[in-house]
């Protein structure tokens, strides 16, 4: 099973998903979609998707019937949700380069352990 993957594509960009992939559209006057990724992804939103998919394949697939049954809260204006979306994608970046940095030391250290 993999886990639940969300992007933003902008509308300039040409996609064309599969049948595995649901699309979410967003009025950006209203909502910044990276806040309304970051919600689905990191905020309550994650545990409705989580509720919410199926496992018709190995992948995790959520119906577009089942979008309408996500509860957004009220959301900050479009400012302060640009402003929090990367606050928190600049947070989760410095997690990863010290995740990256511990497990390479813990790897250079097991190394000289078993030695």
């Amino acid at each position: 099973m993999t886990t639940t993957k969300l992007t933003v594509v902008p509308d300039s960009k040409p996609v064309v998903p599969d049948s595995h992939v649901t699309i979410i559209r967003v009025d950006s006057t209203k909502h910044y979609p990276e806040y309304v990724c970051d919600y689905l992804r990191r905020g309550f939103g994650a545990f409705q998707i989580q509720r919410l998919y199926t496992l018709s394949t190995v992948l995790i697939e959520i119906q577009p019937s089942d979008v309408d049954k996500i509860v957004f809260p009220k959301v900050p204006p479009v400012k302060q949700q640009i402003e929090e979306s990367r606050k928190l994608r600049a947070k989760e970046s410095e997690m990863e380069e010290l995740i990256k940095k511990h497990k390479k030391g813990y790897k250079n250290r097991l190394i000289i352990f078993i030695r």
